[in-house]
């Protein structure tokens, strides 16, 4: 508040788990191909940094739609500008990360540079086989 290939962990509708990269459909089975606390990661790093749009494309279409890329990122500035005057991100630690098929719940824990920590709870839905932040969650 990068890329490369990497394989990661998804959670099947019946709770078995494998690696991929991406959505997979068989047999009326549905894996989601990123955890939605590597979104939230993601997220963070993107405000910490200033990266406005790249965080935008974390949310849903229906959000952006509603509000539109100028304000999220009015709202996205603001949020960059506190976590500066914080000393920026130093370390996220994910203290729950429960999900489902089609949506998620993950509790982080953010420590800013001036020592602070806030611990938050962040909405996740899946849009598409992609996880997206909440905002309204």
């Amino acid at each position: 508040m990068r890329l490369g290939l990497t394989l990661t962990p998804c959670r099947l509708l019946f709770g078995e788990v494998f690696d991929t990269v991406r959505l997979i459909r068989r047999k009326r089975v549905l894996a989601v191909a990123a955890r939605p606390a590597e979104t939230v990661r993601l997220f963070i790093r993107h405000i910490d940094q200033g990266r406005f749009r790249d965080a935008i494309r974390l949310l849903p279409d229906t959000l952006i739609r509603a509000l539109g890329s100028d304000r999220l990122e009015a709202i996205l500035y603001n949020d960059t500008a506190e976590v500066r005057s914080r000393g920026g991100v130093t370390r996220i630690d994910v203290t729950r990360d429960n999900w489902t098929l089609l949506a998620a719940e993950v509790d982080v824990d953010i420590h800013y540079g001036d020592g602070s920590v806030d611990t938050e709870q962040i909405a996740l839905t899946n849009q598409s086989g992609e996880w997206r932040i909440d905002m309204m969650g």
